[in-house]
Formats: structure tokens, sequence, C-alpha cells
């Protein structure tokens, strides 16, 4: 958004003040509504036989108070399996409640892991909180997610390899591993602190160093990618 200043040399300022104040008004306004996370365009999906899987039919989006936009195209099936489900009985499944279009973008998202896990699950809290859950609530789901919820990890390492005959140069070779955590047994960690979060209202901070000692991972899949 650009916007100019223009300055009139010789006019009344008493004339141009009024004017000003709207200028400056209609300024503030749209200011504003650009830093304000939204939600782009509604949820239209089907649900598939099975019963527990929806695709979606057009193209959603959230925007968060950075601008970033969180794209989720049409045609991807969510299930809602990126909250645990073991908070699904306290908070209410995946696709109930004021948190259902947040849950289909923290659903994509977690199924692709092209972005930092962390910032997945802080974008799942903000999305929350527009759509209109009570602060709480998405602390609580916040919870759940940070320490029961999916994580991935990528690393990149640089190798040198010899030829294989012993001729040439040798070779700088660029190894990128992809590993994916499994945190489930997390759960109950995170249900103990519903009561905590719940007392006192902590941040997003605060809920990610009490959970932290004590959080678990195992390895379900990990692979290597060279490229030279």
């Amino acid at each position: 958004m650009r916007f100019s200043i223009f300055i009139f040399l010789g006019v009344n300022s008493s004339n141009v003040k009024k004017p000003i104040l709207f200028i400056f008004i209609i300024f503030l306004a749209a200011f504003k509504q650009d830093k304000s996370p939204r939600f782009v365009g509604t949820v239209v999906a089907e649900f598939l036989n099975n019963g527990r899987q929806m695709k979606l039919i057009k193209e959603f989006a959230f925007v968060d108070a950075k601008k970033k936009k969180w794209h989720v195209p049409a045609g991807h099936i969510v299930d809602g399996a990126s909250i645990p489900k073991p908070f699904w009985s306290i908070i209410g499944g995946p696709f109930e409640g004021k948190y259902r279009r947040a849950s289909v973008v923290h659903d994509y998202y977690c199924d692709i892991k092209i972005i930092p896990w962390g910032e997945v699950h802080r974008m799942f809290y903000e999305a929350c909180i527009t759509e209109g859950a009570d602060e709480i609530l998405a602390k609580t789901m916040y919870a759940a997610v940070y320490a029961a919820g999916p994580r991935w990890a990528t690393s990149v390492k640089t190798i040198i390899a010899s030829s294989g005959n012993g001729i040439g140069k040798p070779k700088t070779l660029r190894v990128e591993t992809f590993t994916i955590l499994d945190g489930t047994g997390n759960s109950e960690v995170a249900e103990r602190t519903v009561e905590w979060i719940n007392s006192n209202n902590p941040t997003l901070n605060e809920i990610e160093k009490k959970l932290a000692p004590q959080l678990k991972y195992t390895i379900t899949s990990k692979r290597e990618i060279i490229k030279k």
C-alpha cells in the first residue's frame, strides 16, 4: 500500500484542517485493517465416504498479523488429525466450535511440512483467536499441538566426496535430512497442564517452557537427499 504526502504552500491551514484530519483517520483505519489477522474465503468441503475426512472444494487461506498468507488449495483432504485425539473429549472434535477453519489450515501445513513445526503451531493459535475461540481454550489447544501434535525437522550438512577411482577433484555435496517425530505419547503431559492454563492464563512462551522438559519423541521416518 503506497501513501503520498503533499504540502501545499499559501493555503489557509484552517481550510484544510478538517480534510487532513479525515485523511489521517482513513490512513489509520487502512493501516489497522492491513495488520488484522483474517481468513480469506469460506471453507467449502464435502465429507468422504469414510466419514472421517473432508475434501476441500474451494481454496481457502488465513492471513496472520505479519501479513503471511497460509494458503490451502482446493482438493486437499483434511481429517483434523493434527489435533491430538485425546484432547477431543476436552475441547471437542476438530470440526466443532470456533476453531474449525483454524484446524483446516493447521491440518494442511502439518501434512505438507514445508514450514517449521513451531511456526505452524503458533499460526494455529493465532487462527483460533481470530476465529473467535476463547483465549484459554486457544491456549489449551496450543499446549496440545505443541506437546503431542506433529513435529518434523530438516537439517543440512556438507560433505566432501572423493571420486571412486581416485582420479579427479573431490566433490562438495549438500545432504539434507528430513525427520518426522512422533510425540503422541505426550498427550498425558499436555492434559496435566489444562488446569494450570485455566488458573494462570500463561503466555505461549510460558506454556512451552513448562512442557518442553517433559516431552519425549521417537523418530517415525528419516530420509536423506544428496544434492551436488
